[in-house]
C-alpha cells in the first residue's frame, strides 16, 4: 500500500457533498478529524455517500464501542521485553517523552479496534451475537495532549512503508463485525459498492490488521520504568 497509491480528498478541500459528509462524520463520530480511510473512500465516486449512510446507524446505536471493548478482551500478543528508561533515554526519549508515546499508543488503540470492526462490518454478512453479556476490556484513554497527526503524504517513503499474530486480529474482528452488520444502513450492490469494498478490505485486511497488534505490544513494553 505505496502513499501514492492511496489519494484522498482532504478536509480542507472538500467541498460539495463530500463537505457535508464530512461535517456529518465529524458530528456523529465526535472527533475534529476526519479518518484517513473515510477520505481515501470520498475518492470514489459516490463512495463516500455509500459506506456512510450504511455505518452511520452502528455509530449512532453505539454498538462499535461496545463490539470493540469485546474484541479486545479476546486479543493476545507476544510480549516485548519492557524498556527501561535508561534504554529510551539512548534513543533521545525522556520520560515525559514515554508519556507522550504511550498516550499516542492508547489513542491509535482506541481508532483502529474501532476502525477495524466498523469497516469490517461493511464487508460481513449479519449474523446473531452469543446470548449474555460477554467480557469486555477496558480501552486505554488519554488525557495528555498529542502532537499533530502528519499527513501520509507527507512521510518519508521509509516512515510510510514501515507502516504497513495478524490473522488471529483479523478473523476475531470479522467476527465482531458480523455482530454489528445487523445494524447498517442499506448497502445497495453495484459498481460503487464494489469499489468500496475493496478499498475497505484493503485496510482492514493489512494496514489496520497489523497496527492493532503492533501498537499493543509497543504499549505493553512501555510499561516500568
Amino acid at each position: 500500500m505505496a502513499k501514492d497509491t492511496l489519494p484522498a480528498i482532504s478536509e480542507s478541500g472538500a467541498s460539495g457533498e463530500i463537505a457535508e459528509l464530512y461535517a456529518d462524520i465529524r458530528q456523529t463520530l465526535n472527533v475534529t478529524a476526519i479518518n484517513y480511510v473515510w477520505r481515501h473512500i470520498a475518492t470514489i465516486d459516490g463512495g463516500l455517500r455509500w459506506a456512510w449512510e450504511a455505518a452511520r446507524p452502528m455509530f449512532v446505536s453505539g454498538r462499535v464501542e461496545s463490539e470493540r471493548e469485546h474484541l479486545l478482551v479476546q486479543l493476545s500478543y507476544p510480549k516485548l521485553p519492557v524498556l527501561s528508561d535508561t534504554t529510551l533515554s539512548l534513543v533521545g526519549v525522556s520520560g515525559d517523552g514515554r508519556d507522550t508515546i504511550g498516550a499516542i499508543l492508547d489513542t491509535y488503540t482506541r481508532g483502529n479496534l474501532l476502525n477495524m470492526v466498523s469497516l469490517s462490518a461493511l464487508l460481513a454478512e449479519p449474523a446473531t451475537p452469543p446470548a449474555g453479556e460477554p467480557p469486555r476490556a477496558d480501552l486505554p484513554f488519554t488525557t495528555l495532549p498529542l502532537p499533530p497527526i502528519p499527513e501520509v503524504a507527507d512521510l518519508s517513503d521509509e516512515v510510510s512503508e514501515e507502516v504497513l499474530v495478524i490473522e488471529d486480529t483479523q478473523q476475531k474482528a470479522l467476527l465482531h463485525a458480523a455482530y454489528l452488520a445487523g445494524d447498517l444502513g442499506p448497502r445497495p450492490a453495484g459498481p460503487v459498492a464494489d469499489r468500496v469494498r475493496s478499498t475497505v478490505h484493503e485496510f482492514t485486511d493489512t494496514v489496520i490488521a497489523r497496527m492493532i497488534p503492533i501498537g499493543q505490544m509497543l504499549r505493553q513494553s512501555l510499561k516500568g520504568g
